[in-house]
């Protein structure tokens, strides 16, 4: 009997113990992970903090200089000036995929109707410029036409944004805007 008894006894405290240890090294290994998510997590959203507001100094910069030139600082800039300053902007920043300038009717110059159905692709059918450069490989660029109707597309996407939420939100709030990454196609 007393050898059960301690038989019993023994298997009990161990049994006992061993589900504490088990409990213990659940939650220790259960906060050493949420932890080390937690800081990755951190480390990641400094990363895509630091990448945002590094591709944001393009458009910044180029905003700085157009409104600058359109307030007559300095001599005006002509449409083609324009065209290359985007093109620049793009070629000194390898990690930005494109860069493009479009301003509302008149809005540059005010002399759209002489540019009308020009030959340069940053002159648009309506003659309003939008300058559009991408990038097609790490060492090729190439400049785009737009088509100025593209940028009023206000019909909800299967995101629930509008088709052209990239210029509108910008436009309807006179501020920048952060939008959720999207697929877009572009030749083909």
């Amino acid at each position: 009997a007393l050898a059960l008894t301690l038989t019993w006894s023994s298997y009990s405290g161990i049994t006992a113990i061993s589900q504490n240890v088990g409990q213990y090294s659940e939650q220790t290994i259960t906060d050493a992970a949420l932890l080390q998510l937690k800081t990755d997590a951190q480390a990641y959203g400094k990363g895509v903090s630091s990448y945002i507001e590094t591709a944001y100094r393009v458009p910044a910069t180029l905003a700085s200089v157009l409104a600058a030139n359109s307030r007559g600082d300095y001599r005006a800039l002509s449409r083609e000036q324009v065209s290359l300053l985007v093109r620049d902007a793009l070629v000194g920043n390898p990690r930005v995929s494109s860069t493009y300038v479009h301003f509302e009717d008149n809005a540059y110059d005010g002399r759209d109707a002489l540019f009308r159905d020009g030959d340069a692709l940053f002159n648009t059918t309506t003659g309003s410029l939008e300058v559009y450069w991408l990038r097609e490989s790490h060492d090729s660029i190439s400049e785009q036409a737009s088509d100025p109707a593209n940028k009023y597309l206000s019909e909800k996407n299967e995101f629930g944004s509008r088709e052209a939420e990239w210029y509108l939100c910008p436009r309807d709030n006179k501020k920048p805007c952060l939008m959720e990454p999207y697929t877009y196609e572009l030749h083909g």
